[in-house]
């Protein structure tokens, strides 16, 4: 059966066994993890000359995606035997042995062409993501390697998180179980505790196999990430576990682009800015498609005294993955470098861009409070500053000023009209550093209403939907009535991305089932990942709008009841 593992062509077509029939029999009991096949997009329209431009983004697909860490991806040369033919999903993933399945189709109207992508899992059917180009005839060659780009950075993300999904059934999880559960966790949240869990997830996979290089990258990521936050005095120590986790990595795998790419935020962070850009660089010349790095080489040239220059890489980074799911940090990235500029209104605007992917980036509030503040909108500055207190209590002025990741008098200079911000927004200058960094935003004794123990269904239904619908506004979380629910107190944690924390969590434990799938990708595309609009995330999931809302209310009745019969069990 001809397949691509990494960069390796593995090809039978000669062999008399390589028939459907031969390979369904021969087929193993389980497809092996990240298995996929890209199929040849099917033709809506009548202008077959356009053929050739999409099996060129098909072909193109198969082989970015074979540069995935572990991935198996069948060669074109078996793909397109299917080319023009009716395909049951689940046939075809027992006849190719692979998990997943990337079809799509394409349509051709005057001087408009459009092209769906759907990637569906071939055990159960479901579609688990969905994306659509809409493109003039005269772009289409500049835009293919754009698309290309982006469906094979969107399906690294959705693949790792299928497969953590079926990895937290697992009762004896082995190291790329693990890998993948922190992958999962890091792709979805970014707030200080999700990026721990993460670490945690990866560290125990390296107790299990100490030379897996996947988990050393999350290792060197995660903890990159958590000191970038300025979660903690103790930067140094996470940042240096970092480097030496990269560099372990690139010690067992040179070519490694992710390695690369995680060392080059660790020396960008270390007063190595150089060095950073230089490691990006390789990053990108490994896979062009790591959309991160091209971020790392805008976050580092401040340090360098050349903030003006980072805008258009952060462009570069979004051309290749408008959605991407660090999306929030690149906008952090050109707001700070906007506010270093004393262009502090761009900045503004790159802030709440940021803020609306991640609200619990606790650094994009603190310097979009520094940025109101220096526009003299000092209310607007005191709630950012509060919101991203909310995050993380600790972090003080002293801090953000001894933390500076680089030397160098112009960046200095940057960080000076920030400093000033932060300090007319409200941010302390300093903190009580005996506080620790996970202290509760809202006590036990807070204002906010319990959940009365006479609950009714309904009432509580009403709030966990008003909970949903502010999951990405910490500010609107802290008053919700959850938080004084006796499941989250039964946790010991009463904060708002604690309470955020638990509806994840519930919705991963309750709609884990394959036949499930829909019910949270509708979930999470309507409140924890929001589209812009309803109508966007039916579209994202290939679903007609009333089938769309047929399955959120569904999913919400379901969500609703068990949470309340948990909370009645923790009463009693």
């Amino acid at each position: 059966m001809p397949a691509v593992r990494g960069n390796t062509v593995l090809d039978s077509q000669d062999s008399p066994s390589n028939t459907p029939q031969m390979m369904a029999a021969s087929a193993v009991a389980e497809a092996p993890r990240l298995s996929i096949v890209v199929l040849p997009f099917d033709d809506l329209g009548e202008h077959p000359e356009r053929e050739y431009f999409v099996d060129g983004i098909t072909q193109s697909l198969t082989t970015d995606l074979s540069r995935i860490p572990d991935a198996f991806v069948i060669a074109c040369n078996t793909a397109f035997t299917y080319k023009g033919k009716a395909v049951d999903v689940k046939q075809l993933g027992r006849e190719l042995g692979v998990r997943y399945a990337l079809e799509g189709s394409h349509q051709c109207a005057e001087d408009r062409f459009r092209i769906n992508v759907r990637l569906v899992d071939t055990e159960s059917g479901a579609h688990l993501w969905a994306e659509r180009f809409d493109l003039h005839v005269g772009e289409l060659f500049e835009v293919q390697d754009q698309i290309v780009a982006h469906v094979a950075r969107a399906m690294d993300a959705q693949l790792t998180e299928a497969e953590a999904r079926r990895a937290e059934q697992s009762s004896d999880p082995d190291a790329l179980d693990l890998v993948f559960r922190g992958w999962a966790v890091f792709n979805r949240r970014h707030d200080p505790t999700s990026l721990l869990l993460a670490a945690r997830f990866f560290e125990d996979a390296l107790a299990l196999a100490p030379g897996n290089v996947k988990a050393l990258v999350g290792v060197a990521v995660a903890k990159v990430a958590f000191a970038s936050g300025y979660t903690t005095d103790e930067r140094a120590t996470y940042l240096s576990a970092a480097e030496a986790a990269a560099m372990k990595a690139l010690a067992l795998a040179p070519n490694e682009a992710r390695a690369h790419g995680a060392l080059a935020w660790v020396y960008s962070a270390t007063n190595r800015a150089e060095q950073g850009i230089a490691e990006a660089e390789r990053s990108v010349a490994l896979d062009r498609n790591l959309a991160p790095s091209y971020a790392a080489i805008g976050w580092a040239k401040p340090m360098l005294g050349r903030a003006e220059e980072t805008e258009g890489h952060i462009a570069q980074a979004f051309r290749l993955s408008p959605r991407d799911t660090f999306a929030y940090i690149w906008c952090h990235i050109a707001g700070v470098a906007k506010l270093a500029l004393g262009r502090d209104d761009e900045a503004v605007a790159w802030l709440r861009r940021g803020i609306e992917a991640n609200l619990c980036y606790p650094l994009t509030h603190f310097n979009l409070a520094a940025a109101l503040a220096q526009q003299g909108k000092t209310a607007e500055a005191r709630a950012a500053a509060a919101a991203g207190l909310a995050v993380v209590p600790t972090f003080s002025v002293r801090r953000y000023r001894e933390g500076a990741p680089s030397d160098n008098p112009t960046y200095l200079a940057y960080r000076q009209h920030i400093y000033v911000g932060l300090l007319k927004a409200g941010v302390p200058a300093d903190t009580d550093e005996s506080a620790p960094a996970d202290t509760p935003v809202l006590p036990l004794t807070s204002s906010v209403p319990a959940v009365p123990s006479d609950c009714s269904l309904p009432d509580y239904a009403a709030a966990l939907k008003g909970a949903l619908r502010d999951y990405s506004r910490v500010d609107l979380l802290a008053a919700s009535p959850l938080l004084r629910s006796r499941l989250l107190a039964a946790r010991g944690r009463v904060n708002p991305a604690d309470l955020q924390a638990l509806l994840s969590e519930t919705v991963d434990t309750l709609f884990a089932s394959p036949r499930d799938e829909k019910l949270r990708r509708v979930i999470e595309l309507t409140y924890f990942r929001p589209a812009p609009k309803q109508e966007a995330a039916a579209e994202r999931l290939g679903l007609s709008f009333g089938t769309y809302r047929r399955h959120l209310t569904t999913a919400l009745g379901r969500l609703a009841r068990w949470l309340w019969d948990k909370e009645r069990a923790t009463q009693a």
